[in-house]
């Protein structure tokens, strides 16, 4: 994956601090969309967000927004990577840093 493109499906709502990115609707696809945003956020490889699945239960929150198809929204706090998570089950993702010196930009 070239940088370019991580950080194109990321965009950066520079009045409210948030970083948005999207996911599909196949098995997988909300985890790898919440680790690759949580990467280019930090400018980190992947690779280095993948202790995510040690503070949450990964597999359980798939679950659970595939289950509730267009009709859930959650809330959760990542307290290893400091990120407060609203997720979309309609497929949207929203991360804000819990740290306001944590807030980051694109280049």
């Amino acid at each position: 994956m070239e940088p370019d493109d991580a950080d194109d499906r990321v965009e950066f709502d520079v009045d409210t601090g948030v970083h948005r990115t999207s996911f599909g609707q196949e098995e997988g696809d909300l985890c790898f969309a919440l680790v690759d945003a949580i990467a280019t956020i930090e400018q980190t490889d992947p690779i280095e967000v993948m202790p995510l699945g040690d503070s949450i239960n990964m597999d359980a929150l798939e679950q659970i927004v595939q289950s509730s198809r267009n009709t859930c929204t959650l809330e959760l706090t990542l307290p290893d990577h400091s990120y407060h998570v609203v997720i979309q089950s309609e497929g949207v993702i929203e991360l804000q840093p819990t740290d306001s010196d944590r807030r980051f930009t694109k280049n």
